[in-house]
């Protein structure tokens, strides 16, 4: 250091004032500006050391981040696939449940038709025909019901 350098780094102020009063040619009202001006500095690099991260960290905490939206990414896309697989399943049964009440409503109509014919007191008369007596029962012989219940 020369002889007119002034000691940045001294804790005590009012030496490092007297000292750049000694050596530098400025009026004292300058000298306090500038002295003033280094100590602000120096704090603000004491601040900036105090959260300083080695770029190596930085590099890690990178990384990390890139592999946590990447991971959330993933995530989004299985949540994704799976609520698409679901949304068809879904319209499959659906379907099915639809075709399965379709076909209860046609074996409805159907056993409901046979027992209106077993029902029907008519059907347990006679009727002639050209050579005898029939009863429409009979005849059937429990062929309807049998049909019906083989669905």
């Amino acid at each position: 250091m020369s002889e007119r350098t002034v000691d940045l780094i001294r804790t005590d102020l009012q030496s490092a004032k007297n000292e750049a009063k000694k050596n530098i040619l400025l009026p004292v009202r300058e000298v306090e500006d500038v002295l003033a001006l280094v100590d602000s500095l120096q704090q603000q690099v004491k601040k900036l050391s105090e959260y300083k991260v080695s770029s190596n960290q930085f590099g890690e905490l990178y990384d990390k981040a890139i592999s946590v939206v990447r991971q959330n990414e993933s995530n989004k896309k299985k949540a994704d696939d799976n609520y698409r697989a679901l949304l068809e399943e879904t319209i499959q049964l659906r379907d099915q449940l639809a075709e399965m009440r379709r076909e209860r409503d046609r074996t409805i109509a159907e056993v409901r038709e046979v027992l209106e014919f077993y029902a029907e007191n008519g059907n347990y008369r006679e009727h002639i025909i050209g050579w005898g007596p029939e009863i429409p029962v009979i005849k059937d012989g429990g062929r309807r019901a049998r049909k019906s219940l083989a669905g």
